[in-house]
């Protein structure tokens, strides 16, 4: 129906005869440009009054590897170069959700080594090996070790990854068993780590996890528990920051199940990066592992208005555990103009111009915390001939302000980008599902319209 200089045939000046999500928007009046990620593997856009082209950089490679979940769960690895990461859902704390979408993320280094994913890749053995090359062992000690029976089952389970633990001494203690981190890591004071793993357990359990110190005083960096869900996989994201004595440190990690009882417990894909939150899995083997940034952009002319316009962006995003945010993460910028909807920790804020004083109080929405990997629509509409800008959540508006935009150029440059500011430096780390552009103001009616569609999209 379409060809990459726009769209073909005589669908209208609204894109009516865009079918689904695509049409009804299109019926609204004034769509210029649609692309629905959730839905296709084509990262061109669906509509556009303009170049339909988009264009995607991400290096990878062996030494730069990605993951993505695909429709079943499961973790896939990706190295091929300039290819979008199209996922199918995420995991959280109570297992796994659907959210189809486009992965965007900028750069993180797996810094734990051996977290790769499961040789066989059907999520029924684990990554961290309890065998003699692993980087992880079982430790036992305390008293009553001699009554006490702890056996690392690889009879059902490939390589020894998975372990059944039985203590049998009713006072052991949680520190008298323990998988332990052989292979030490190195943090740097006062800056963020967001440790993150997968873990299925047969029983629902509250498991001690430790880091801390490994060299001198043994200075606890993180001390605090994580829940299963019987046999179901989760993902468990813990950030701390480490603060000893102003340098780096080594670390050492353990998981304590020695006051648990018998249970058979599954790990998978351990990841350690310097965020504030959790990215996603970075595979890693023998040494540490970039997940390079990616970039999204696509042609401004013909698919957007300079003078007055509006927006809706779905979208989703991991949020900081640790309660600090002091980066904005960008949903949209331009070449030349910052024209950006903004993160920052427990708020939205949207900024029309990254030149302009704006009260980010009114362009803020509060209690996000608990709602991360959730695909929300934030939109928008912009006037410039008689300046104001008007910013919507979920369909409901959450600020409005006149005169906020002070410069009358419409040289945007070349480009918008999706997921990233135009310097590839500040990056959305969450899926994008949708997004559309319209070359007039809408209502709050329509705003709240465009929402009902996308979050059916």
């Amino acid at each position: 129906m379409f060809g990459t200089s726009g769209f073909a045939g005589n669908p209208g000046t609204n894109g009516t005869e865009l079918a689904g999500t695509g049409g009804a928007l299109g019926r609204l009046g004034g769509l210029t440009f649609f692309k629905d990620f959730g839905n296709t593997a084509d990262l061109d856009a669906d509509f556009a009054k303009g170049l339909r082209t988009a264009t995607f950089t991400a290096s990878r490679g062996a030494a730069n590897p990605a993951t993505y979940i695909d429709a079943d769960g499961v973790i896939q690895l990706t190295t091929t170069s300039n290819q979008g990461r199209f996922t199918k859902g995420y995991y959280d704390s109570s297992g796994f959700s659907s959210a189809k979408g486009l992965l965007i993320e900028g750069a993180s280094t797996n810094i734990f080594v051996s977290g790769q994913i499961d040789a066989n890749n059907a999520w029924n053995g684990v990554a961290l090996e309890y065998s003699g090359t692993s980087r992880w062992n079982v430790q036992e000690n305390g008293a009553g070790a001699t009554t006490r029976t702890v056996s690392v089952d690889t009879a059902n389970n490939i390589g020894a990854r998975s372990a059944s633990v039985e203590i049998t001494n009713a006072g052991a203690a949680a520190t008298d068993v323990k998988f332990r981190a052989t292979n030490t890591v190195i943090l740097s004071d006062s800056v963020p780590y967001t440790i993150s793993f997968y873990v299925k357990a047969d029983a629902a359990k509250t498991i001690p996890l430790v880091i801390f110190e490994a060299e001198d005083d043994f200075t606890s960096f993180l001390n605090t528990t994580f829940d299963t869900v019987a046999n179901t996989w989760v993902r468990i994201e813990k950030t701390f920051t480490p603060t000893t004595n102003g340098a780096s440190d080594p670390a050492a990690m353990e998981i304590r199940l020695g006051n648990l009882g018998l249970f058979t417990i599954l790990f998978e894909s351990l990841q350690i990066e310097q965020l504030a939150f959790a990215s996603s899995f970075i595979p890693t083997t023998t040494a540490a592992l970039t997940r390079n940034k990616e970039t999204l952009k696509y042609y401004i002319a013909g698919n957007r208005t300079a003078n007055e316009e509006s927006f809706s962006i779905r979208a989703s995003m991991e949020f900081t555990d640790s309660g600090v945010e002091s980066n904005t993460r960008y949903w949209t910028d331009t070449d030349t103009k910052s024209r950006d909807a903004t993160r920052e920790f427990n708020n939205f804020s949207f900024r029309p111009n990254s030149s302009d004083s704006v009260d980010s109080n009114v362009f803020q929405f509060k209690d996000m915390v608990g709602e991360e990997n959730v695909l929300h629509v934030l939109s928008g509409s912009i006037q410039h001939s008689n300046p104001y800008v008007v910013v919507y959540y979920d369909g409901v508006t959450i600020g409005g302000e006149e005169g906020v935009d002070d410069y009358t150029d419409p040289a945007w440059g070349t480009f918008f980008y999706i997921g990233s500011n135009n310097a590839a430096n500040s990056h959305l780390y969450g899926v994008v599902g949708s997004i559309a552009f319209f070359n007039r103001s809408l209502n709050p009616d329509v705003h709240k319209t465009i929402n009902t569609l996308l979050i059916g999209a």
